[in-house]
C-alpha cells in the first residue's frame, strides 16, 4: 500500500514539476531577454606572416642505399643482392 502511494506521488510529481518548472523558467512575450557576457578572455589570433629566424640551410636526402654486389655463389633460387 504504501509503495503504491509513493509510485503515486512520484508520478503525478513527474508530470506537474516540469510543466511548473518550465512556466517559470519560460520569457512571456515581449519580454527582454538579458545573456550575460562570457568572462573568458578570446583566444589571440596569431600573425598571418610568422617571423622566421635564422637556421640551419634546408638539407637534401643522402642518395639512395642499393643491396649490394651480386655474389657469385648465390644459389638459383636466390637472385638477391648480398649486402
Amino acid at each position: 500500500m504504501i509503495y503504491g502511494v509513493v509510485a503515486g506521488v512520484l508520478v503525478v510529481a513527474g508530470f506537474v514539476l516540469p510543466r511548473y518548472l518550465a512556466g517559470r523558467s519560460a520569457p512571456e512575450l515581449g519580454d527582454t531577454v538579458v545573456v550575460p557576457a562570457s568572462t573568458v578572455t578570446p583566444t589571440p589570433v596569431p600573425s598571418t606572416s610568422p617571423t622566421t629566424g635564422k637556421g640551419a640551410s634546408p638539407v637534401s636526402p643522402a642518395p639512395a642505399r642499393t643491396a649490394g654486389v651480386d655474389d657469385d655463389d648465390d644459389g638459383v633460387d636466390d637472385p638477391d643482392d648480398d649486402g
